[in-house]
Order: C-alpha cells, then structure tokens, then sequence
C-alpha cells in the first residue's frame, strides 16, 4: 500500500511518462528507495532521475567552476579555514567581545556553523547591520568573521555550497534571460519535482524556483494534524501534484491525528486499516532495546528484508546492531553507515592520535598494536612479528615514553648490544633487573626499522611546545595509508576516507599550535566519519536515522530510542547567533524553536507515512549513568491514541506499557517463547538466558554449563573444592617432584635471600613466582606525579650511596666519612647517576623532576650524616658484589671494587646437600682485624624490620645469608683466608629510615657463631619443609601490609584468600603448622 507522497510521485508520472523528471530528493539512496517503492507497486517512472539539491547546483556550475579552476570547499576544510581566520583576528588583537574565547573546535565549529546559517540565507557581510546583535562589538565582529571568510575563499579560488547555490542561480537566470520568449517542445520540457514537506533554506529555495520556474511540482506528504506549521517549508497554496487536506480528513492515517488526538474520529479499531498493528515497549538500556527488536522479529517469522529499524541520528543504535550482527552473522545494512572508528584504519588513527597526544607513550603504542590495528613487518623475510611479541618487546625495552627513546632502547635490546642481563634469573629478581631476552635480532630489527619508519613521519614540537598542524595532517594521512590493517571493503573504504580528509587538511597551513589545539581538531576530522552507507538489500535488515527512515516501503518499521532527552531535543539556541538576533537579522535564519517545530513536523509526518505494522520504543534506564529515563512526549501521543484516552499522562502510560524488557530474552511475564512455541533467543547468550531464567526466575544450570564448557567446568570444579573444609590443591596443597622444585634436591636451583623470605612470606606467591613462572607485566607506566617508582628511586640511591663511598675510598682519606668534607664529592656523584637514571627513565615533567631531585639530594645528606655519626666506622671494604652470576658473567666489571662472582655462596646442609645462593651485597667494611660487617641498604621505611633480632620469622633471612655469602666472597678474593664476620643487617640512609641501623649480630664462631648457623638451617628447613610437601598455601597469618603490596593480589584474591585460609587453619595443622613455628624464628 502505497502513502501519499509515494501516490502523488506515481500520479506525476503517470501524467507526465515522457517528459523528463528531476525528483530533488534528499539523498540519492532515498531516491532509490522511492524507485523501487513505485516499482514494487507497478507504477511507471520513466524517464525520473533522482539528485539531490547541491548536486544539482554543481551540475549547472560545475563547468564554470572548472573553467576558472575552482574547488569547491568541504566542511572540514571550511572548519579549518574559520580557525585559522579566528586565530589570524585574535593573534592581531581585533577581537573584544570573542577575545576571551578560547579557539577550541567547539568554539570554532559554532562559529563556522553561523557564518554557514547566514550565507545560506542569502546573506554577506555587506548586508549585515552590528546593531541586529545584541552586543554591537560583536556584531562587528561577526561581520569582520564574514567578510575574511569571504576574502579568503575568492583569494584561494575555493567556492562553498551558498556560493556554488548563488552561481548556478546566476547562471540559471541568464540562461533564462537568453531564451526569453523560447517555447520549449514537449521533448524538452523538464519537471522538477520536490518534497513540500522539506525545509529549505532562501538560497536554495532561491535556486530551485530559478531552475524549476513553472515546471516545479510539490508533492504533499500524509497530513499532519495539531502542529504548528514550520515556516521553513513551502507554502501551502503553492501547486502541489496532488491536493493534500489542510482540514482533518477522517480518512487519514491514523499517525496524522498524533498530536490531535482531541480531533481524532472515533475510536483507534475503526482508524486501523486490516493488517496494520501499532505497539510500543521499553528496555533496559539502548543494547536490550536492539535484542528485543531481532527476538519479535524471530519469534514471530519475519523476514529481515521486510523490517526497517529507524533510530536517532547518533551512531549508538547502529553501532549496537553492527556489534550483534559482528557477533550472530546477523544481515543488516546501515543507511548512515558505521563510524570510522569501528574499522581497523580508524581504530589505528585514533590510536595514533592518543600516542602522539600522551608523548609517544609505549603503553599507548602497545595498545594500539594488540588491537590489530597496524600491520606489523616482516623480520628479514620472516613472517610478521605478532602483536603479542611486538608488545613484549617495545614493554621490555622499558621506553616509557618520548620519541628519542624507541629506537635507542629497542636496540640494546639486540643481542650483539652486549646490554644483556648480568646474572642469573634469579639475582635479577633480586636486582630489579629483566631476565635475558630469548628474542631474535631479525624480528627486532624489523621493529626498530617500523618504529623509526612511522616516527619519520611526525614533525617533533618546536621550542615553544607548538606543533605544525599542516605536517601532522600528512604523517597521520601517510600513517593510515601505510601502515592501518585493512581486512575488507570497509576497512578500504574507511582507509581512502581518512586519507583524503587529513590530506585535504593539510592544504590549510594553520600554522603551529598548542599540542592541545591539534589533537582536538584532528579528533573533530574524523568523528563526523561513516562508511559502508548502503541502502535495503534483500535478505538485510535495514537501519536508517530519523532523517532518512521511512522511505524503505517496508511492511514492519520499528522506531527506537524515544526517550525524553533524545527527542525532540533540548531546543538549545545557537551560542554564536542567538534566536533573539536571527529574527532581526532575517526571517530566513531558523530559531530553536523553529528547529524544535520542523523536528516533530519531520517525525509526524515520517510516522503518517508508515504503512503496515509500526513500534515504537525507548530505554527506560540509563545503565552507564545508572539512573531511569523517561519516554518522550511523542510516546504520550502515540499512547493517547491507542488507549483512546486523550486525558492520558505519564502515570497512567507507565502502568500502560508492559514491564522493560532487560537480559532475559523472554518476555517479562513469559517463558521465553512466543505463543508459537518458538525461543525467541537472538545468540547463545540469550539461549542459556532463556534456558537458565524461564520466565525470569534463574534455575541451577551448573551442570549444563559444565557439560558445554571445558574451562568454565574446571573453574567450578575449583570452587567446589576450595568451598571444602579440607585444603586440597586448588588453595596450593599439591603433589610435587621434589627434585624439579627443591634446592637440596636440584642443584641447578640457585637461589636468592628475596626468594626464600617470599617463601615465608606467602608460599602461594612463591609458587606463581618460582615454580609456575608467572611474572607480573613489564614496562614502565607513566605517573603525571612520579618520576621514579619506589623500585627505581631505591635502585638509584644504591648506586648513589656505592658511588660516593667507591669515591672516598679511591681518594685513599682516612678518618672516614665527614659530611661538610665530602658534601662535593657527594653532590658530584648524586647528579652523575641522576643524568644516567634520566636518560633511562624520563620524567614527566620538569617540576616534578626537580621535586624528585631535590629529595634524592635529602636522601643523600641523610646518608652523609648517617656515615660521619657511625660509632663504628671501619673501612668500607667491597661495594655491590653480586654472587652467582653464572658461567661467563664474572670478574671485576667496574673501578673501585664492584665485583661479579660465577660461582654462588653455598651453605653446606651435610649428606651432599647445599643451599646454592645469589644476590649482590651493597657494601662489606672490615671493623677489625679479620673482622668484618655486611651493610644492605634500604631506603624504605625502618618500622617494617625495628622488631627483626635475627631472622624476621623468616622474612628477614638477607643479614644471616648474606653473613654467610661474605665470608666465601673474602676467601675467594683472597682478602683474608679466615674472615669472621660480626654484624650483619640493614642501614636506612634516607629521610623516611632516618639514618637507622638494623644490625643482626652473633655470627661470629667465637660468640655463638655455630650455633646460630645451625638455627638458621633448621629454620631454612623449615621452610624448604614446605617446597618438598607441596604446601604452596597462603600465608593465614600475614601482616597487613602482605596482601596491598604483592604482585599477585589480582590472582588469588589478597586478603580474602588470607582470611579463606584462616578459615582453614584449624581444620588442617599439618599444612598451616609452619607458620606457627615461624614465630619462634624472630
């Protein structure tokens, strides 16, 4: 069944077969939908072309424009050229009442968006009186916006669509003028052919009656009952094809009387034609909204290419579809498109944008690359690097960020860079620093080379801090073009877009600008982007918006997204020429309110037009905002009609329409199915929904998921069993081989200090560390108020504190440390490994650094005093000698006494069993005779280890294995044959330990020295005890702090696991026992 304006075009056709026809249509994809509408209904349209309005004017000014060599201007490029003017009149100090502005691109966009309103009105700059403003400064100033806008188009020989209108109209009127008196043959007469229900603007409406003269046809529309008439459209007497009703026809639609429910005849079962049905819903939410639609649609039968959803002109709606149909397989074509930033091209674009924008953040790179949104290289022939790997390596070069940085870092990752790992694993663990890379130099390369390649195209800021928009528009177009994925057409498609927009937008030198500025403007380019427009396809589902919906002929149409703040709109004035203004300055300039009067015109008489079976529907609740929403007026109306209640209000509509339809895909008071008997389930997600809720009370499907999902099963296995009262092995009480896990039993274990005190600490975190391998992410994360983490500033004092004593005791100065004496020496040293820490890890900003620094200085004074009030000074001895290294990676690596050992220390267990150890002592002074003390630096808080006397309860193992490790280091260096080593422990030369000691003493043979050896393997046995049960458990007795600063908190749970296994404790001694018997271990 054909609507009005469908029956008025077949009716001009029918009278006119042979005359040609122009059908000036809003888009071409609705004149092709009009096409095939007259088609499908056996009406003839031979002889009807479609075009729309500009294409049109271009067709008749298009040869002069190419004769005078004339672009025609887009809107992006015309956006870029008002900037530049905005920033041209504010930098020369002529702007008063819009120099407090800010040029953002909102501000530029209103702009631009006025100075487009007036010229399409038909007015210039000459015509515009200051005193139709409010404000006659900025009238004036609104002119002088107006007449560079106009001086810069003529200078640069660019025309814009009111231009292009105003030639082709002079060029009409001259032709017309030309064949005056001329009486046209009925071979060439020519109709125009018009919507009356379209707005036009003066200029076009100037164009279209210069060409048309009395050949123009309006065709009317179904009528529209109880609204204000906007005054944009054309007038009612004007000739239309066929005569529409000004006065309520009971014969109309039943969609005319929606905003004259008072005047409509009878009741709503007489207004409906047989066949037709309206019904309206609610949703949780815009994606429920979208799921509900294709579950009616399947549990009724429908087919896809009978059905057209018309949503909101913002890309949510198709966007959710796009995603379902991504998701299901599900047909659909998308009137607007998608936008860009769904292809892998824009994906890659905007993830430039936030690299650039954050300094070349690698963490931004790296997101942008396990996206699978570049295409990455190939390394010397071989296949492309993944992305995984590709991350990998660009977060182990530790870059951080800063452009300088990729290609540096990344190569001494190479392995001919000698800048491998020094020690083994797990002193590097211990050290802070990475385990040995297994990568290849071809794939790394490879990477260098991409990474250098995509640099070369970004102009680096200038001294200001500015960047040139120009040069940042062709290395983003050179980018896309080169380096985005592209998987399919709309991948292309949206590739060739993004290129000829930034590379149109270089054209327009706009000069530097604030880094701020640029990313705006270049994120503003590609919002507005969609691809992969199509018009109904058979066997599709078609979405279309508000704006170009209702021209498919289809029989089931569903309108989506009506609530309250969505339509008809906020009626909000134009903050550049406001509605007070546009009156004075012109009858042809629209008002809000006139904006908000040709909204409900188009949505009224879009919804007379439907034929067939209609819904409408809203989101009741914001989900992200978690707050309700409420349906829009035009849902009031439509239920007025229906209910046949004229006196309706919001009240009673909600008790009107039925429960918001949410997750579960049945109906609310259903079982899922339709009366048919069909699931109306749209993937398997609304499947197991239905199954699992029917009729929206949730049954135990445990077993039907553990039945068809492998992983998911195991994880509830897991559950089931940590839900026991008895440990087992899903809380760390496991089966091991001793010799694959045991250092006694293994003797290529070697092991640290950190790692056995991890083992006391928490064996469950030892286990994912040590024996499952699992390591927390690499790479360093920028802090906006952070230069150095607590890892790094630690590192940096060690190398400090090492630094300044190597240099004291190169000078051969006895007497020891005096602060006044050596604060140059100290200064000189301090700013040293500053510079090299600087150029490792880059600040993020200058102040912070200096804050940093200046602590760092603090530190080091702290230090400073420490060692001049040390009661006993000794001399300090051996400064950072990492053991156990091993094979190839020992001997002296620097001046002053750094030594590296192969060998680990051993700690003889008896029976051919020892405890291999590594680590790096920071410092060792000989006190006496044969006497000597171990001094490891902390430069975190002391509370942590004031209450330590030997062992720490197993926490504190450093002073006693690092006793033991001394005295081999002494022997194997050939300082003395029989050292004896009489305090062991921690110094805290920082601010926060307030120069404290922690000495841990009774080492020596001669005091006790055999017997707290002999303690320290029992409680070394201990813990060991643990490695060869497999009771890998969490600590239920662990220290606050434990849970808030392991890696692993993530994994097993932090503290509820902590309270799990206390839970637990009673229950099961024998595995909980050792921690009991830590406590005797102080």
């Amino acid at each position: 069944m054909m609507n009005r304006l469908l029956s008025s075009l077949a009716e001009v056709c029918a009278e006119h077969p042979l005359d040609k026809k122009y059908l000036i249509v809003p888009s071409f994809q609705i004149g092709r939908q009009l096409g095939d509408g007259l088609a499908a209904a056996g009406a003839s349209w031979v002889n009807l072309h479609y075009l729309t309005l500009p294409a049109l004017a271009e067709q008749v000014a298009g040869p002069e424009l190419a004769a005078k060599g004339t672009r025609v201007i887009s809107g992006a490029d015309a956006l870029s050229l008002v900037d530049r003017i905005f920033g041209q009149h504010k930098d020369a100090g002529r702007l008063g009442y819009f120099g407090r502005v800010e040029a953002t691109v909102g501000t530029i966009r209103a702009l631009q968006a006025s100075i487009s309103a007036l010229r399409m009105a038909g007015l210039k700059s000459g015509a515009l009186d200051p005193s139709s403003f409010i404000n006659e400064t900025k009238g004036r100033e609104v002119v002088l916006f107006m007449r560079s806008f106009e001086e810069e188009l003529e200078k640069a020989n660019l025309v814009d669509l009111p231009g292009v209108y105003e030639l082709a109209s002079k060029i009409v009127a001259a032709c017309r003028k030309h064949r005056a008196g001329h009486r046209p043959g009925p071979e060439e007469r020519e109709l125009f052919i018009a919507f009356r229900e379209r707005p036009l603007g003066a200029i076009e409406r100037q164009f279209l009656l210069g060409i048309a003269g009395d050949n123009l046809v309006l065709l009317p529309q179904d009528p529209v009952f109880g609204l204000v008439r906007p005054r944009r459209l054309w007038d009612q007497k004007a000739a239309p094809a066929a005569a529409a009703p000004a006065a309520p026809d009971a014969g109309a639609p039943l969609f005319s009387w929606l905003f004259a429910a008072q005047d409509a005849p009878g009741m709503p079962p007489a207004l409906l034609p047989a066949g037709a049905a309206i019904d309206i819903f609610s949703s949780v939410g815009p994606t429920n909204e979208c799921r509900e639609i294709l579950r009616r649609l399947l549990a009724g039968g429908i087919p896809f290419d009978e059905v057209e959803i018309v949503h909101p002109p913002e890309p949510t709606y198709p966007s959710i579809m796009h995603a379902l149909a991504a998701k299901s397989g599900l047909p659909i074509a998308l009137a607007d498109g998608l936008p860009v930033a769904f292809t892998a091209p824009g994906k890659a674009f905007f993830g430039l944008l936030e690299w650039l924008k954050h300094d070349y953040l690698v963490s931004d790179l790296c997101a942008l690359i396990e996206a699978g949104a570049v295409a990455l290289p190939r390394g010397d022939g071989a296949p492309a690097i993944s992305p995984l790997k590709a991350s990998r390596y660009l977060k182990r070069a530790m870059i951080g960020w800063g452009r300088e940085r990729y290609a540096e870092r990344l190569r001494a990752l190479l392995p001919e860079s000698g800048n491998s790992a020094e020690c083994s694993p797990d002193i590097d663990d211990e050290l802070g620093q990475a385990p040995p890379p297994p990568e290849t130099g071809p794939e790394l390369r490879s990477l260098v080379a991409f990474i250098e390649e995509i640099l070369a195209l970004f102009p680096a800021a200038g001294d200001d801090g500015k960047l040139d928009y120009a040069p940042l528009c062709r290395g983003a177009a050179d980018f896309v073009d080169r380096f985005s994925a592209v998987r399919g057409d709309l991948d292309a498609a949206a590739r060739a877009l993004l290129v000829s927009r930034l590379r149109a937008a270089a054209e327009f030198k706009a000069g530097t600008l604030k880094p701020t500025a640029v990313f705006e403007r270049l994120e503003n380019l590609a919002d507005g982007m969609r691809v992969g427009a199509s018009g109904p396809i058979p066997g599709s589902l078609h979405l279309s918006s508000w704006r170009t919906g209702g021209f498919s002929g289809r029989p089931v149409t569903f309108l989506v997204g009506l609530d309250q703040g969505t339509f008809p709109g906020a009626g909000i004035q134009d903050p550049v020429l406001l509605d007070e203004e546009r009156e004075k300055i012109s009858a042809s300039l629209g008002t809000s309110a006139e904006a908000l009067r040709e909204n409900l015109w188009a949505m009224a008489g879009m919804l007379a037009g439907l034929r067939g079976r209609v819904t409408l529907s809203f989101s009741s609740y914001d989900i992200i905002e978690e707050r309700p929403s409420f349906p829009s007026s035009l849902i009031l109306q439509a239920a007025r009609l229906l209910a046949g209640d004229r006196s309706l209000d919001y009240s009673a509509l909600a008790r009107l329409i039925p429960e918001a339809h949410g997750f579960l895909p049945g109906a609310p008071a259903d079982t899922g199915a339709s009366r048919s008997g069909a699931v109306r389930a749209v993937d398997e997600t609304d499947w197991w929904l239905a199954n699992l809720a029917p009729g929206g009370v949730l049954k135990d499907g445990l077993d039907a998921v553990k039945e068809n999902f492998d992983l998911l099963s195991r994880g509830i296995f897991a559950k089931e069993r940590r839900d026991r009262p008895k440990v087992g092995e899903y809380e760390g009480k496991i089966r091991v081989d001793p010799g694959e896990v045991h250092p006694l039993h293994n003797r290529d274990i070697v092991v640290s200090a950190s790692r056995l005190e991890q083992l006391a600490r928490c064996p469950f975190g030892y286990f994912l560390r040590y024996v499952l391998e699992v390591s927390p992410p690499e790479g360093l994360e920028r802090d906006q108020a952070r230069w150095l983490g607590a890892l790094d500033r630690g590192a940096l004092l060690h190398d400090i504190f090492a630094g300044f004593m190597r240099a004291v005791k190169k000078s051969g100065e006895k007497g020891g440390v005096r602060a006044a004496k050596h604060a140059p020496v100290m200064k000189q040293v301090t700013d040293e490994v500053i510079r090299r820490y600087l150029a490792d890890i880059p600040p993020p900003s200058e102040c912070v650094f200096e804050q940093e620094r200046k602590e760092i200085e603090q530190a080091a004074a702290v230090f400073l005093k420490s060692e001049e009030e040390r009661e006993d000074r000794g001399e300090p001895l051996l400064f950072e000698v990492s053991f156990g290294c091993g094979k190839g990676r020992g001997g002296r690596a620097a001046a002053g006494g750094e030594e590296r050992l192969e060998e680990p220390a051993v700690l003889d267990f008896g029976g051919g069993r020892a405890l291999r150890l590594a680590g790096r002592i920071d410092r060792v002074d000989r006190v006496g005779p044969g006497l000597y003390r171990v001094i490891d630096y902390k430069t975190g808080s002391y509370s942590k280890f004031e209450e330590v006397k030997r062992f720490g309860k197993g926490r504190a193992l450093q002073p006693a294995l690092y006793a033991v490790a001394a005295e081999q280091i002494l022997r194997k260096l050939g300082i003395d044959r029989t050292p004896r080593i009489v305090s062991s422990g921690y110094c805290f030369p920082t601010h926060k330990g307030e120069g404290n000691d922690v000495m841990v003493v009774g080492f020596d043979p001669d005091k006790g020295g055999d017997k707290f050896k002999a303690e320290l393997k029992e409680l070394l046995g201990l813990l060991l005890g643990a490695l060869e049960n497999g009771h890998f458990v969490v600590n239920p007795l662990g220290e606050g702090t434990d849970c808030e600063y392991c890696d692993y908190g993530p994994v097993c749970g932090g503290t509820a696991a902590r309270e799990a296994a206390k839970a637990k404790k009673d229950a099961n001694p024998e595995v909980f026992e050792l921690f009991e018997k830590l406590k005797d271990y102080d």
